[in-house]
């Protein structure tokens, strides 16, 4: 849930630095969420987090066959 805070009643598309920082706090807010929200994924199942690991040798017999 993002917090309420402070919202200028400017025009739409106003570019001014209180609605640029205003676009900017929201936007950074809303990727910490989205980074959390990956992380807490990845301590629920840190086994779907890691790739399939092949070993060295089989690599090299697909290679020769």
């Amino acid at each position: 849930m993002i917090p309420a805070r402070y919202r200028p009643r400017h025009e739409p598309g106003c570019a001014c630095v209180v609605c640029w920082t205003n676009a900017f706090h929201l936007d950074m807010t809303r990727r910490n969420e989205a980074r959390a929200d990956r992380c807490r994924e990845l301590i629920a199942n840190p086994q779907a987090a890691m790739p399939q690991q092949s070993s060295m040798f089989t690599v090299f017999d697909e290679v020769t066959q």
